[in-house]
């Protein structure tokens, strides 16, 4: 893909860089070890039924676009580069 826009790579820097990535990657996840909480389908379902735990909105990181509570559903969304 580089290739095609006409930029060149250093593989040495690449695999430098890769290397010193996974190290660190290493280095964190021995010293995070102890704290470390895992958590079964069971645990999940659990939590996902207990109304005291705030459940996360991941629409944003998908892209989707959601009416506010307070307004009426059948509300169109216009493209707002398209002239109406």
């Amino acid at each position: 893909m580089a290739e095609e826009l006409g930029l060149t790579i250093n593989n040495d820097e690449f695999e430098k860089a890769q290397a010193q990535s996974k190290a660190a990657s290493q280095a964190s996840s021995k010293k995070g070890k102890k704290d470390l909480v895992k958590l079964d389908v069971h645990d999940l379902a659990s939590l996902e039924k207990n109304p005291d735990v705030p459940k996360t909105d991941d629409s944003a990181k998908f892209g989707e676009l959601h009416d506010p509570p307070d307004t009426d559903a059948r509300t169109h969304h216009c493209d707002s580069s398209r002239e109406h």
